[in-house]
């Protein structure tokens, strides 16, 4: 057992070694193979300090999580996000530094994200009483005070101040510090983020060696009607893609679509916990290499787990998929992809590096992966929580798992019980659960969710519906001069009616393909049985 792996069940050095198994009979627990692979490490290879801080709960709220890629944040306007069930509000201050305060102003709680950068000092203004705050959050105008003298008093009451979190941009994202207030920025230093180890720390265009990184995916965002804890399930469950993306990304008619062999793999590098991690390798069939093939899976608290495969060049492609707990039942989904430049064939390196127009493949490619298992994991979500509040069953009892496929599943979930407190954003036991959302049309709404968010996808939807005006408007002309050359008593068949009729049909054809686009951009309905 490798540490990454043996220091999940430290915790449970000084306890019973049946306690892994000790509910009721025919629970759902882990399979005799994964039971035996699951036994706690010998305690005489324990130490004091290990067991120490395996057994002392990890701290959601002093952690970094990243937000929002840079590329899609505009600079001039406050962008709301949400976090551990905390509002917050993301704006670029007059220095030009991210800043994030909670989404409510002092005065009387109004969220600041409806408020204003004010171009002439770089301040954020409330716009419901027109308070401004600078980057470190302190107010620097009342205007309602009658005077100078009682406007300074007032900015210089401690509770005139905006509440702010650390924040840092790194590889490209804004991270924001799960906590915040003047103590945040003390602890937040001793912090490191969990940002993708096979990136430059401070940008995405090379590597962690120096050498250059190529964006092999267009980062993408998406959030989530269902908690961070089914989110990490899911990318920890690679037996799923054949099944829940077939005829997308992966395919559940060969012979060995269900095959998934799991074994431990390396501790992950520069991750800032090693009993936070854990990391193993995956033989299943790959759609896309057309075999069944060898890729390895890496989870790094709170918020990363990377997908590393190996291109056909001999190149490492790494997906990087950032989890965000949003509040109980929602999470942000981030995602990114780079691989090296060294050793890519040419022709690749050039369309990867400057023909991809980021919006196609969020369109054609990434929306539809992430429609296929959307309904069912809001769905499992709901029902699991149900079984706990209403029945007190455990995913212990709740799920059978008799398969070496769920392994890290059932990994995953021993450490979210034992160190990870149950989870960053649990539902409140003394409030009902909220309704179960059945409509696909709202569970799938990509508009709300991804596309007005997305700066790329914003461009081509403008685009799409420019195309769109022009093909009507040049539609309409073909057709007024066909009936302008007609009543000259032109024939039909004649050189100018049958151009202006073949620009009438082109024009009606692009039309039609514009508006199955746009639609493509606020919803898209997904059935399982339909995928063939």
């Amino acid at each position: 057992m490798c540490c990454s792996e043996s220091l999940f069940f430290k915790a449970r050095a000084d306890r019973s070694v049946g306690a892994a198994h000790s509910d009721t009979l025919g629970a759902a627990v882990l399979a005799p193979e994964q039971e035996k692979a699951s036994q706690p490490q010998d305690p005489s290879t324990v130490t004091e300090e290990d067991a120490r801080q395996a057994v002392q709960p990890f701290q959601w709220a002093k952690h970094w999580y990243p937000m929002a890629f840079l590329d899609n944040l505009d600079p001039k306007v406050p962008h709301p996000v949400e976090l551990l069930s905390q509002r917050l509000v993301l704006w670029c201050d007059g220095q030009g530094q991210w800043r994030c305060f909670q989404d409510k102003c002092p005065h009387r709680l109004a969220p600041l994200s409806e408020g204003r950068i004010e171009p002439s000092d770089g301040t954020l203004m409330c716009s419901y009483h027109g308070w401004r705050f600078n980057g470190e959050g302190a107010c620097t105008d009342i205007p309602q005070s009658l005077d100078a003298k009682a406007n300074a008093a007032a900015c210089s009451n401690p509770r005139s101040c905006a509440i702010s979190h650390p924040t840092k941009v790194l590889q490209g994202k804004v991270w924001v510090f799960g906590e915040g207030g003047p103590r945040a920025f003390i602890d937040s230093a001793a912090v490191q983020p969990a940002y993708a180890p096979n990136l430059a720390v401070e940008e995405t265009l090379h590597d962690a060696n120096g050498g250059e990184a190529v964006r092999f995916a267009a980062p993408y965002v998406r959030d989530f009607p269902y908690g961070w804890d089914v989110l990490a399930e899911n990318l920890l469950d690679p037996s799923h893609v054949n099944f829940s993306h077939h005829g997308v990304l992966g395919n559940r008619d060969k012979p060995e679509s269900g095959l998934t062999k799991i074994r431990p793999g390396p501790e992950p590098a520069a991750a800032p916990s090693a009993q936070d991690t854990v990391s193993f390798e995956v033989e299943s069939w790959v759609r896309q290499a057309g075999k069944v093939d060898k890729w390895s899976v890496q989870f790094i608290a709170p918020c990363l787990i990377q997908w590393t495969f190996t291109l056909p060049w001999g190149n490492q492609n790494v997906l990087n998929f950032y989890m965000v707990p949003s509040a109980p039942g929602k999470s942000r989904f981030m995602f990114d992809a780079y691989t090296k430049a060294k050793g890519m064939p040419l022709m690749a390196y050039l369309v990867i590096k400057h023909l991809t127009v980021p919006w196609i493949p969020h369109l054609l490619t990434a929306s539809r992966i992430l429609d296929g298992d959307t309904a069912l994991l809001h769905w499992q979500g709901h029902t699991v929580a149900r079984e706990a509040k209403e029945a007190g069953n455990s995913w212990r009892q709740a799920y059978f798992m008799p398969t070496p496929a769920d392994r890290y599943v059932a990994k995953f979930r021993q450490w979210l019980d034992e160190r990870g407190s149950g989870g960053p954003t649990p539902f409140d036991p003394n409030q009902p659960l909220p309704p179960l959302e059945t409509c696909k049309e709202a569970v799938l709404d990509r508009w709300n969710t991804h596309t007005k968010n997305c700066k790329a996808c914003q461009q081509g939807f403008r685009l799409v519906r420019a195309v769109q005006i022009a093909a009507a408007m040049v539609g309409a002309l073909c057709l007024l001069g066909l009936s302008a050359a007609l009543g000259r008593g032109l024939p039909l068949l004649s050189k100018l009616p049958t151009l202006l009729s073949a620009g009438a049909l082109l024009c009606t054809g692009t039309l039609a393909q514009c508006k199955s686009l746009e639609q493509k951009f606020k919803f898209v309905e997904y059935n399982h049985s339909h995928q063939h």
